[in-house]
């Protein structure tokens, strides 16, 4: 660690403060006494380590962008070592954070060669694939490394990736048409049975008594039969949008179940 001498290592001009400001929370102070240390002490490990603690602090703060460029410090030192692979990951997962699926792969697929990032990177990538929803792309990256890797999450995402491919879908385009033929039936047929009684009982209770009170009060039963049109034309489109909304939350449910249950979760790699 960088603990240059200063009262109690609290000194502002050391990376003790930094570390300091860092466990506070105050993340951008924190990485400006890092970078005002790497830039003090130019080159060698304690400036290498320093940028990459400044990239970790400027990524807590969710300023990814700033985090790669502080990040390619070290990776430009032309040293090869783990820092520079831990940096080389790090850039990386700020893509990752952006939602930059593709640059994730493509930065990925630049480094395959690359023994000190290479197989963390697949990993990232595989993870990208993943939150794309390109499940079969997910699986097959997975499955190229090793089942114990990253505390066996690798083999653990080639299962999940699978199921995947086999999530319960939704037609909305059948549902909304289902619903045109029998108010409510779309609603069943994503499971919202209470939401598809609903509509069944206001479209028919409206529509029948506008048509039971035409002969007696045809001013009341014109009302009605508009209100029955727009609740029919709303249980349509609800319905279309019921089977979207079906179709997301399973997405979602894979995801989190994901998150909750993979031994090692992308951003847990190289955080140090």
């Amino acid at each position: 660690m960088l603990n240059a001498a200063g009262p109690g290592g609290l000194s502002s001009a050391t990376p003790g403060f930094a570390e300091k400001l860092d466990s506070l929370g105050e993340y951008d102070r924190a990485a400006v006494e890092y970078l005002r240390f790497a830039y003090e002490n130019p080159g060698g490990e304690k400036a290498r380590w320093a940028f990459f603690r400044a990239g970790r602090s400027l990524e807590r703060a969710n300023k990814f962008e700033q985090a790669a460029a502080v990040y390619n410090e070290v990776t430009s030192s032309g040293v090869a070592d783990s820092l520079a692979g831990a940096a080389c990951y790090r850039i990386a997962l700020t893509y990752f954070s952006r939602g930059r699926l593709n640059d994730v792969i493509a930065y990925a697929d630049d480094a395959r060669f690359d023994t000190t990032c290479a197989d963390p990177l697949n990993y990232l990538a595989a993870w990208a694939y993943f939150f794309g929803r390109d499940y079969p792309a997910a699986e097959s990256t997975f499955f190229l490394l090793e089942p114990e890797s990253f505390d066996s999450s690798a083999g653990f995402m080639v299962t999940v990736s699978e199921k995947g491919q086999y999530l319960p879908r939704r037609s909305p385009f059948l549902a909304a048409s289902m619903s045109a033929l029998l108010p409510g039936a779309g609603k069943a047929y994503c499971g919202r049975w209470g939401d598809a009684l609903v509509n069944l009982v206001a479209v028919a209770g409206m529509l029948g008594g506008a048509y039971a009170l035409w002969e007696d009060d045809r001013s009341f039963a014109v009302g009605l039969a508009i209100s029955g049109g727009i609740f029919y034309g709303g249980n349509i489109y609800g319905s279309y949008v019921g089977a979207r909304w079906f179709n997301e939350e399973k997405h979602r449910e894979l995801y989190r179940y994901a998150r909750e249950r993979v031994p090692k979760r992308p951003e847990e790699l190289y955080d140090y």
